[in-house]
């Protein structure tokens, strides 16, 4: 078990725990990350579902603007559209950098 959370914890759990979080420990969000990534690999066909990148796009993009406002979503988003025509690719488990704040 670790000791950031009980291994019998619901990703939903872990995730709305670290939210409450007010320190905004990027450990934790790396964890959670890793986390989804793994439970997502155990569940092919909704992963596989045609609209599932969709939607996470969209829970993304709620979620940022609710934290940063319109113009600064807006100007993220562009820079993921610059990342995303030129090519370039998160290595590992490292995200491309969209943000000050990326974790």
């Amino acid at each position: 078990m670790s000791r950031h959370h009980r291994d019998d914890e619901s990703v939903d759990a872990r995730w709305h725990n670290m939210l409450r979080d007010e320190g905004g420990n990027i450990a934790s969000l790396r964890r959670l990350m890793s986390d989804l990534q793994d439970h997502l690999e155990d569940e092919p066909e909704l992963v596989g579902h045609p609209g599932f990148g969709n939607a996470l796009v969209n829970l993304g993009v709620n979620k940022i603007l609710d934290d940063e406002g319109p113009k600064r979503t807006a100007a993220i988003l562009l820079r993921m559209v610059d990342a995303v025509s030129s090519g370039v690719k998160p290595r590992g488990t490292l995200a491309v950098r969209l943000s000050d704040t990326d974790a």
